[in-house]
């Protein structure tokens, strides 16, 4: 390799130091490099700097009227803490590879096991494949200064649990906007062989053209070594074959999402109890109270759709497709009724 080829390479390695924004030792180079060709380096540096700076007071707005980075996780810039659960924390970053404000989500430190910390990376990077207007759109994982994170779109708004506590039960046509959203999420995230593992208000934000959008798979798909943990979720909204350690399916993400409607719209939830064992002993001995009981007011064959997800026997209960051609088939009964007047009017002339 001649001195010039080495030369470029090594300018090369500066610019992408520069890209992947990493402080640069430039002592070192000055001995190295032609100084005419590192001050322009340098120069590409800080326009680098300055546009970064530029996007991230564009993005994110914190208490003093400007930017803050609160630290670097892989090529990610932590801006500021915008959540906590189980799982780990929340957090709004910048990435500099998109150009655009994501949220990151990085697991516990004491949960990350080798075994588990890869297998929890392979699915993430498979939902990294699933792109549906109505599913968080996640855009990499990566295991980095000992912990797995996973970042995806950065959703303003509430999610559908605050919604629930601001204003009561949703309304029917609410209800059957969200039926068909989750219904195409869940159709997409299984079509990619994927389960999402936890359904619940929590999960589903509504965003500002009022489409809800399906999120925070990391909590749900909890991986161990023999992939998906069937005890992760929230127990009042698992499908009773979990209570049996059954593997977690397409078919308990439907049970839960009926079991998440049925709370919604009469404000309680399909079985009540204190701990995991209670609630199994309702699954066996217990029945549903009808939800036409406790909310007269709602449809008969929406009523009939949420039952039919509540099933106790998995394949007793409708796919997400099924679903999508069930509710479109309630959504369309005005019409079908305006048509049949219709008939009828012509036929009595006739």
């Amino acid at each position: 390799m001649t001195k010039e080829e080495d030369n470029h390479k090594e300018n090369q390695k500066l610019t992408d130091q520069i890209a992947d924004g990493k402080a640069i030792d430039w002592d070192s180079y000055e001995s190295t490099t032609d100084s005419e060709i590192l001050n322009k380096i340098k120069a590409i540096e800080q326009i680098t700097q300055a546009f970064t700076q530029t996007i991230l007071t564009e993005q994110s707005t914190v208490p003093g009227n400007h930017t803050r980075v609160l630290f670097k996780w892989a090529h990610l810039q932590v801006i500021e803490k915008v959540g906590e659960g189980s799982f780990g924390e929340v957090f709004k970053a910048y990435d500099s590879i998109l150009n655009r404000a994501v949220a990151l989500k990085l697991r516990h430190a004491d949960m990350a096991s080798a075994i588990g910390s890869r297998a929890f990376l392979h699915e993430a990077r498979r939902l990294a494949r699933v792109r549906h207007p109505n599913v968080i759109a996640v855009h990499g994982a990566a295991f980095e200064a000992g912990q797995v994170g996973i970042w995806t779109d950065l959703i303003e708004g509430k999610n559908l649990k605050e919604h629930f506590i601001e204003k009561g039960v949703i309304t029917i046509n609410e209800a059957h906007l969200l039926i068909k959203d989750m219904a195409q999420a869940l159709s997409a995230v299984h079509q990619a062989d994927l389960v999402h593992g936890d359904i619940k208000s929590s999960n589903i934000m509504r965003q500002k053209k009022g489409v809800f959008k399906l999120m925070d798979f990391g909590a749900g798909s909890e991986l161990t070594d023999s992939g998906l943990n069937p005890t992760m979720g929230t127990p009042l909204l698992m499908a009773p074959e979990l209570f049996n350690g059954e593997p977690i399916s397409p078919a308990s993400d439907l049970y839960s999402l009926g079991a998440m409607l049925y709370q919604i719209l009469s404000g309680q939830y399909p079985f009540i109890a204190t701990s995991a064992i209670g609630i199994k002993q309702l699954h066996q001995e217990s029945t549903i109270v009808p939800l036409q009981k406790l909310r007269p007011e709602l449809p008969r064959p929406l009523c009939e759709l949420i039952h039919s997800l509540l099933s106790s026997q998995p394949h007793k209960r409708p796919t997400a497709a099924q679903v999508i051609n069930q509710i479109a088939w309630i959504n369309d009964a005005p019409k079908r009724k305006k048509r049949t007047w219709a008939i009828a009017t012509v036929i009595g002339s006739l």
